[in-house]
């Protein structure tokens, strides 16, 4: 069964990005705490720029500041380049 998903993904690797942005974006609390799921009004990544709404001031200088470790912790997470900028507003 893997090996047959490894063939499929292979060939669509516009469904294995997907897969893995919606994976980040579900396991947003799990992987960041619940204090910064909290602040996190919304998240979405798009042509691999992760976009957050942070409606704190105080945690939005926190993950520009963090931003390289934030990008290579999530894509370690899924184990590929997921992701490659941030925004954050």
């Amino acid at each position: 069964m893997s090996d047959l998903l490894d063939v499929f993904f292979g060939q669509h690797p516009e469904l294995k990005q997907r897969m893995m942005e919606e994976r980040i974006v579900r396991s947003w609390k799990s992987l960041m705490g619940s204090l910064v799921a909290r602040y996190t009004s919304t998240i979405y990544i798009r042509d691999k720029v992760l976009h957050l709404s942070i409606t704190s001031s105080v945690l939005r200088s926190e993950l520009l500041l963090n931003r390289d470790q934030l990008i290579k912790k999530l894509n370690d997470f899924c184990g590929c380049e997921v992701v490659t900028q941030i925004v954050v507003r």
